[in-house]
């Protein structure tokens, strides 16, 4: 599962400590900015492959729902009267 980043992890990968969050030159603010965009990208990325896999798993779950004969239908290849009782004795 994705975790949200912190600000103090982005500051550290980033070379900054979080105490001197205010002190940071252009360049360090713009390695921030990239480290969070590439971050929110790489989260939409993953979410669209969620949801891709989980219509998937839809699709394939509906497929089977359908494919399960009726309740009250008998096979084609047997009588009518055939399967309606359970022989408890055998």
């Amino acid at each position: 599962m994705l975790r949200t980043p912190k600000i103090s992890d982005l500051c550290a990968a980033n070379g900054f400590k979080h105490e001197e969050e205010n002190m940071m030159d252009v360049n360090g603010i713009a390695g921030l900015a990239t480290s969070m965009a590439e971050f929110s990208a790489n989260q939409a990325v993953g979410i669209a492959v969620l949801k891709k896999a989980i219509d998937t798993n839809a699709a394939g779950a509906l497929a089977l729902i359908e494919a399960i004969p009726g309740a009250n239908q008998a096979p084609a290849n047997l009588p009518q009267h055939l399967g309606q009782n359970v022989n408890t004795t055998a």
